[in-house]
């Protein structure tokens, strides 16, 4: 096991990640493709992507940054894509699913599993 994923291990659950900070930049969160903005949650063996806005569409950025937290074994959540996001989490085989959260009721997450082309059913 290399030390980024040791150190992503340790990482306790909540709170935000953002660009730049050191769980950032082992997550590849970089400042210059990412906007000060932009921030994801960890949950469990859970990346949210929370907000995410990149410096240069077009560039793949947003790709990489999906294809590294797979290969950490994360599976990646999105709550609520709007617009344009949901297009892409579809054509990147990601999958619709509703979950119960205890503060907001019903709510709308995107969901891919590391090595996946989707989600299972069931929502942990």
């Amino acid at each position: 096991m290399n030390e980024e994923v040791k150190i992503l291990q340790t990482i306790p659950d909540g709170g935000p990640i953002f660009p730049g900070t050191e769980i950032g930049s082992i997550l590849r969160l970089k400042p210059a493709d990412f906007s000060g903005a932009t921030y994801l949650w960890k949950q469990g063996n859970r990346i949210l992507i929370s907000f995410i806005a990149v410096t240069k569409e077009g560039q793949g950025t947003f790709s990489h940054l999906l294809n590294h937290l797979f290969d950490l074994g994360f599976t990646v959540c999105v709550p609520t894509p709007l617009g344009k996001m949901r297009v892409i989490l579809k054509s990147k085989g990601f999958q619709e699913t509703w979950e119960d959260d205890p503060d907001y009721g019903a709510c709308e997450v995107w969901v891919k599993e590391p090595g996946g082309d989707g989600v299972s059913q069931s929502n942990e």
